[in-house]
């Protein structure tokens, strides 16, 4: 998400495809069950969407993605899943009252799943990929959904404080965080400024996040 970073703005595609992609199995073969992702797609991705309906095309796809970077659509799905899994929890077991999608990119956890329907969920992200996230759920549902509060924020530059304070956050409430393919993209003043936010939520709040080992962005361990 740094303003800097032009690669940063594109990778939300990634991810959002190989959940698209997802849906072409059978509903009990998927780690995810994503109704509102083939409704947002466009171009190339709904073409490949419309391709891999067909098994034999769909295998072929996935066969060709695990020879090139092996494990990453299984990397993609299961880290995915498991932060939906913790986000619920977070709600329906825990006392969280907000949910906040630091770098939301094209996920739709927040305007699918009914656990959060009741509740503010604030996404944010840089302003284009807002802007994308805005038309593609407009595209999908005729309307952003009432819940989420499209939040654009440069992390590198922009006070998430200010932001967030500007679009309804209450940092009173207990508060689910979602980072989720974030952190690698930031610099050290900008990911300690976003700590430092963070250590200021209400007691309780949970924050789920990914990260990236130093070893591997620098090129001295590629980890095999």
């Amino acid at each position: 998400m740094a303003g800097s970073n032009t690669g940063a703005a594109k990778t939300a595609a990634g991810p959002a495809g190989m959940v698209l992609l997802e849906q072409t199995f059978p509903s009990d073969e998927r780690l995810l069950i994503d109704e509102i992702a083939p409704l947002m797609a466009t171009g190339k991705e709904r073409f490949w969407y419309r391709i891999s309906r067909w098994s034999i095309a769909r295998n072929s796809l996935f066969g060709m993605i695990e020879r090139l970077t092996p494990g990453m659509w299984a990397m993609f799905l299961c880290r995915k899943r498991y932060i939906q899994d913790q986000a619920r929890s977070s709600v329906t077991a825990g006392a969280a009252t907000q949910v906040v999608n630091l770098g939301a990119g094209m996920d739709t956890l927040l305007a699918r799943d009914q656990t959060f329907e009741d509740m503010p969920c604030f996404e944010v992200d840089l302003p284009g990929n807002i802007e994308a996230k805005r038309e593609g759920l407009t595209r999908a549902l005729g309307e952003v959904p009432r819940q989420l509060r499209l939040v654009p924020v440069d992390l590198a530059q922009d006070s998430l404080d200010d932001r967030l304070a500007a679009a309804g956050y209450d940092p009173a409430q207990v508060t689910c965080f979602v980072w989720e393919a974030v952190t690698q993209y930031l610099d050290e003043d900008a990911l300690r400024a976003t700590f430092e936010f963070l250590s200021g939520a209400a007691p309780g709040s949970r924050v789920i996040f990914t990260y990236v080992r130093g070893e591997f962005l620098d090129g001295s361990e590629d980890f095999g």
